[in-house]
């Protein structure tokens, strides 16, 4: 009966192991989300692109840049600035193309920004180098891209934030290409138009 007691407590004590090993794993569960970073990765081949796009040498003359696009940054050696404008409170993807490049982020007061998590290169994406996931507070933040002096970076998001912000960045990024469209639809309508007044008249 000893016997068995001790195989009945080691047996136990295996099980309870298993069930918190099984929790650790639980709680160092990725935050990047597959889905997500294959939509940011989308903009490498599709963009919309900005060639030759200057990273600036000083903080304060930082060039803009915007979700939902791509930038194929010239970098001064010593690395580059680039603001980024977050529209509203939610997560965001940096992504780099350049093997060695990467990120860091500090908000308006100059404090540095840590990733939630970062990946080199992304799991998900061939064309990121390197992938950092940030949650972020709308507002605008400074980029110090360093270790490249050429690179792709597209930013993602915002991811789980406010949704109809999120498509008004679209919106933005995709005017150009719906200008000559749109213009077309109203010399249409506009020709339309003209033709029944003439219709009338006769």
């Amino acid at each position: 009966m000893r016997i068995l007691g001790v195989l009945v407590m080691a047996t136990t004590a295996v099980a309870v192991g298993a069930c918190d090993d099984g929790d650790n794993h639980d709680h160092v569960r990725s935050a990047i989300v597959a889905g997500d970073v294959m939509a940011g990765c989308n903009h490498f081949e599709f963009g919309p692109h900005h060639d030759g796009f200057a990273a600036s040498a000083a903080a304060m003359d930082a060039p803009l840049v915007m979700p939902h696009n791509d930038y194929r940054l010239v970098v001064p050696e010593g690395g580059g600035y680039v603001k980024l404008r977050a529209p509203s409170d939610a997560s965001y993807y940096l992504m780099l193309g350049a093997a060695g490049a990467s990120v860091s982020l500090s908000d308006t007061e100059g404090a540095a920004v840590d990733p939630v998590e970062t990946q080199t290169p992304a799991a998900d994406c061939a064309a990121a180098a390197a992938l950092s996931l940030y949650t972020l507070r709308a507002g605008h933040y400074l980029l110090h891209v360093t270790g490249a002096t050429a690179t792709q970076l597209v930013v993602h998001g915002p991811v789980g934030g406010d949704h109809a912000a999120d498509a008004q960045v679209h919106e933005h990024a995709a005017d150009a290409g719906h200008e000559h469209a749109a213009d077309a639809g109203h010399e249409h309508a506009a020709d339309a138009g003209d033709e029944h007044h003439a219709a009338d008249a006769g």
